[in-house]
């Protein structure tokens, strides 16, 4: 509608919105973790090729999740937070698989049931008249949905692996929740371990997931997340250039003829993958060290205290 109304490509439109949450992100980015962090990730190239050329929702649903993890991390009020979570939680699915951690970093019961019943209440009215009206449709379809498998990460390596691997998935992600807050470790660094462990486990994925992690490697050290830009930035230019039928993009068509996997994609995303699974697994083992008897809570409360500064 908005598209007719102003004459404007339906595309442009888009794209405007998704180039402006970038820079929402930015900026909570900024507010979470100071400049230099918040500077890298707004030149960021994977991430500037996503909101500004991909044209998909998920920069403005980690918009979103980046302002939520940053009010939890606040102790903004509770219901705040829910409604901010369940914002991003309402353009995909996925983010409410991080639901328990924001659970655990609040500080009591009460907190807990507020943010609940405001993620509840968020998610059923931001998709009015239709929550109402096909509730067994979307939920048909939003569960329903399975992301393209056989050429990323264990999908593509593993024979079979696409018929047991979200169990792995996603019990990794509540078992590294688990891990972190009985270390005490921030809210944004769970955020980033999880997401990290799920795409290096998922059985299907895009190029777009990659903006899932990027704002949420940050605190992995330069060398880590500098990689992780390097590899998804080369994914993305091999991916856009053979959906596009060559360079410049006009139009990355992935229905176009010819426009099925190639080698040359297939191999890049092997070795996106390997990158990725090889920084996760460094970064994972420094945020996680042994747990010494006595230590988890002290830890969590300086982590609170720290974030409410």
């Amino acid at each position: 509608m908005l598209a007719t109304q102003t004459g404007l490509p339906f595309q442009s439109l888009f794209r405007t919105i998704t180039v402006f949450a970038h820079f929402v992100a930015v900026l909570g980015l900024w507010q979470m973790l100071g400049r230099l962090p918040a500077a890298a990730y707004a030149l960021c190239p994977p991430a500037v090729l996503i909101a500004g050329f991909h044209g998909n929702t998920d920069p403005i649903l980690i918009a979103f999740l980046i302002w939520a993890v940053h009010a939890a991390e606040r102790q903004w009020p509770s219901w705040l937070v829910g409604l901010l979570f369940a914002a991003s939680a309402s353009i995909k699915v996925w983010p409410l698989l991080l639901a328990p951690m924001f659970l655990l970093s609040l500080p009591n019961w009460r907190s807990r049931v507020a943010f609940s019943a405001a993620t509840t209440a968020g998610v059923v009215g931001y998709g009015l008249p239709f929550t109402i009206q096909f509730p067994a449709l979307l939920i048909e379809r939003v569960l329903g949905y399975r992301s393209l498998k056989g050429w990323w990460g264990l999908s593509a390596l593993v024979p079979g692996y696409d018929d047991f691997g979200l169990p792995i998935a996603f019990g990794g992600v509540l078992i590294f929740t688990w891990l972190c807050w009985r270390r005490g470790v921030r809210l944004y660094a769970t955020v980033g371990l999880c997401v990290g462990w799920f795409l290096v486990t998922t059985t299907g994925f895009g190029v777009q997931y990659w903006i899932w992690l990027l704002p949420f490697c940050l605190l992995w050290g330069k060398q880590r997340y500098l990689a992780l830009f390097a590899v998804s930035t080369l994914l993305l230019v091999v991916y856009y250039t053979h959906l596009s039928g060559g360079f410049p993009w006009h139009f990355a068509d992935m229905l176009r003829p010819g426009a099925s996997q190639s080698w040359l994609v297939v191999y890049t995303a092997t070795v996106a993958w390997l990158t990725l699974a090889a920084v996760f697994a460094s970064a994972m083992s420094e945020s996680l060290g042994p747990l010494q008897t006595g230590e988890a809570r002290p830890q969590a409360e300086r982590a609170r205290a720290g974030s409410a500064a």
